[in-house]
């Protein structure tokens, strides 16, 4: 039955015949029953985007409630880029366990399903777009277990540094306010220290954060250049739009990011940054905060300069700007105020936080302000009103807060 749906396809639609081996790739998904180390990933080719996704669950979660969620944040996510393709060939690289990994290759053929049973059934209703054709794809899985076991040390180094639990001490400062959030002033000299400790969510010190900064020392030298994806995210472009960035960047440039939506000034040590750096921190512009669930990496110019990674670097860099990071994205911010030359920033339609943009106070409006159409829509924040009464509603009218814009005609 397969074959005779694939045949048909292919006698009526030029896009699939032309540009896509689909039972190949069926099968090729179905064979990946063996977790991978890195050193041993396949090259599928140059012309394929290099795509790296981490997926685990937690052992720690409350397993069904965070199941359920990162599945339906999959299902959209392989859904979108695969309806949203215009050919350009992907190479994913799932970062997993064997327990995920089945749940990853489900999602991955009933999404693929889904697609063409669209593309067969409601072409009229235009649920792809114009241009659409399959993807020529490759999925590889690599071994969890072996970044854990391998670099337990260094890991938890990464977490302790960048998602650290102690109380944080800030200099002395003039400043206006008599009290920020935690922190308390002395009104005689308006001197302050946090009162409380930071304290980083545990969720944080997860190792699918960190191992991101481990790859490069163990990912084959063909991958040159690789896109890093949370799966809370809906593609409404092909993916080679997003890697055409890369053409972007200067030979200095090593990450590419986005400005994070959320307003964070007084939730971080900004104050200390605005004084002694520059009165942009924390503020829109060079100096606002990235959001690191998309990331562009220039792998091969890191590897000409692995140290500005380095654990101990990060920590050195925390000490020079008395700056509280949190998780990874903390980290890409000490990068980019110690070395603004080495990343390149993102055009913001490419990480489109529009949860944030509703919840925002209206002084802030020019903080989450992005007046191109969205490419890329990160569902950040999803899951704190995934319980809401409001969220019941429209899951039940099959109303989605995300399809606020009349000129989409395949929102899903």
């Amino acid at each position: 039955m397969i074959f005779a749906v694939l045949f048909f396809l292919n006698l009526s639609d030029p896009n699939l015949a032309d540009n896509c081996s689909l039972v190949n790739n069926l099968e090729n998904i179905d064979e990946t029953d063996i977790l991978q180390l890195p050193g041993s990933l396949k090259d599928p080719g140059d012309d394929f985007v290099h795509l790296l996704l981490l997926f685990q669950i937690s052992s720690n979660s409350d397993k069904e409630k965070v199941l359920r969620r990162l599945k339906r944040h999959l299902e959209r996510f392989l859904f979108s880029i695969f309806v949203e393709s215009t050919g350009t060939p992907i190479n994913f690289i799932f970062v997993t366990d064997e327990k995920s990994k089945t749940i990853v290759n489900t999602i991955f053929k009933e999404s693929i399903g889904k697609v063409l049973h669209n593309k067969l059934f409601y072409k009229e209703r235009k649920l792809v777009n114009e241009n659409w054709k399959f993807p020529r794809f490759q999925i590889q899985y690599v071994s969890f277990v072996f970044f854990q076991q391998k670099y337990r040390k260094m890991l938890d180094l990464y977490s302790d540094i960048l998602c650290p639990q102690e109380d944080f001490e800030i200099p002395d400062l003039n400043i206006d306010e008599a009290v920020i959030g935690n922190i308390t002033v002395d009104k005689n000299g308006y001197r302050y220290q946090m009162q409380s400790s930071f304290v980083c969510s545990s969720r944080y010190k997860l190792d699918t954060f960190y191992i991101q900064f481990l790859i490069m020392n163990e990912f084959p030298m063909f991958i040159k250049k690789i896109i890093r994806l949370d799966i809370d995210m809906r593609l409404r472009c092909d993916i080679g739009l997003l890697h055409d960035q890369f053409n972007l960047m200067n030979r200095k440039e090593v990450f590419g990011l986005a400005k994070d939506w959320f307003y964070i000034n007084k939730f971080r040590s900004w104050n200390y940054l605005e004084k002694v750096k520059s009165s942009s921190f924390g503020q829109t512009g060079p100096y606002q905060a990235l959001n690191g669930g998309l990331l562009l990496l220039d792998i091969d110019k890191l590897r000409a300069q692995p140290e500005i990674i380095a654990p101990e670097y990060f920590r050195k860099m925390i000490q020079e700007f008395h700056y509280i990071p949190m998780t990874d994205q903390g980290g890409y911010h000490l990068i980019r105020y110690k070395h603004p030359e080495k990343v390149y920033m993102i055009p913001c339609q490419y990480n489109h936080m529009s949860f944030f943009a509703g919840i925002m106070e209206p002084q802030k409006i020019e903080y989450h302000t992005c007046l191109s159409k969205p490419y890329i829509q990160h569902y950040a924040g999803e899951n704190l009103y995934e319980d809401t009464l409001l969220s019941k509603y429209n899951a039940l009218l099959k109303l989605s807060f995300w399809c606020w814009n009349p000129a989409w005609h395949h929102c899903y």
